[in-house]
């Protein structure tokens, strides 16, 4: 790549980095409203519930048998996963919060 279209890609995604764009939040439906059945469920029942904990605490123990069996990089992605599963409903309210 030539030195002149390096620098122009360059100011260019510099240029999108900061322009500003409007965000909208992603808010749970409203009882009654198409969606608030697969949403109490899927949210409330499962992520926030028995099912979501046991999966986290199940994900952290695997994470450590496999950072013993000198497995490192699955033993990071298991423990993110498993502290997504353990925090979901904070992770939900922050994403939720700001979508482009």
């Amino acid at each position: 790549m030539k030195k002149s279209q390096m620098k122009k890609s360059i100011l260019l995604a510099l240029l999108l980095t900061f322009v500003a764009t409007s965000a909208f939040a992603l808010t749970a439906p409203a009882s009654g409203s198409f969606g608030f059945e697969l949403f109490d469920i899927g949210v409330n029942g499962i992520l926030k519930g028995a099912i979501g904990m046991t999966a986290g605490i199940v994900g952290c123990v695997g994470a450590a048998i496999l950072a013993m069996r000198q497995q490192i990089m699955p033993a990071v992605g298991m423990v993110l996963a498993s502290v997504f599963l353990l925090n979901a409903d904070s992770f939900l309210a922050a994403v939720g919060a700001v979508i482009m």
